[in-house]
């Protein structure tokens, strides 16, 4: 059984709602980009790969720019206007190994002990989902059976996938972290203060 893992993450979306990258805001002096590849890379992962879309080549050079690593590959989703999942599809099967750690940049505050918790609970055969208040967040880790369940054309959305198998997810608790995405000015503005040292509510 391959026992290597490939980290996806996603940032090809256009952002819409944020009116501006997400992935190139700013958090404690770092891009979100930048901050969220030193933490998945901070973990035994083997390899990480950055799904791009929208702006994708202004993203690749800069995070080109940020990290010279042979672990390190971008890989560009012609498809990226269709949705995540599309995105979902092209970071998997860009991955060379059969378990997959996917994570979003939408979820900037993952830290390398959240992959570390998960990496630890991972048994190569069931999908471990980080959770918060009994709500489930990102990163998932999952093993080769649900690899080839998103390549296999059957599916249109990754919780049609993890639905599924639902025999098969492992919940791991997890901090708020895992639970907060930036979609919005307003969570970005959230955000900010919470790091701050605020309550994010």
């Amino acid at each position: 059984m391959d026992k290597y893992i490939s980290g996806v993450l996603l940032s090809a979306g256009k952002s819409e709602r944020m009116g501006e990258m997400k992935a190139l805001l700013s958090l404690n002096n770092k891009l979100v980009i930048e901050k969220l590849i030193e933490e998945y890379l901070d973990t035994p992962i083997d390899e990480l790969i950055v799904v791009v879309g929208f702006n994708g080549q202004k993203l690749e050079s800069i995070i080109k720019s940020l990290f010279q690593t042979d672990k390190l590959k971008v890989v560009y989703n012609e498809k990226y206007e269709e949705g995540m999942f599309s995105s979902v599809v092209k970071g998997v099967e860009s991955a060379t190994f059969d378990n997959v750690l996917l994570g979003l940049v939408d979820n900037p505050l993952i830290n390398s002990d959240i992959i570390k918790r998960l990496l630890n609970e991972f048994d190569f055969e069931h999908i471990v989902i980080p959770s918060y208040n009994k709500k489930g967040g990102h990163p998932v880790l999952f093993p080769k059976f649900v690899k080839d369940a998103i390549l296999s054309g059957k599916y249109e959305t990754l919780k049609e996938v993890f639905d599924s198998f639902k025999e098969k997810v492992d919940y791991v608790d997890a901090p708020i972290e895992v639970a907060i995405d930036m979609d919005t000015k307003e969570d970005y503005e959230k955000i900010l203060r919470f790091l701050e040292g605020g309550s994010y509510d």
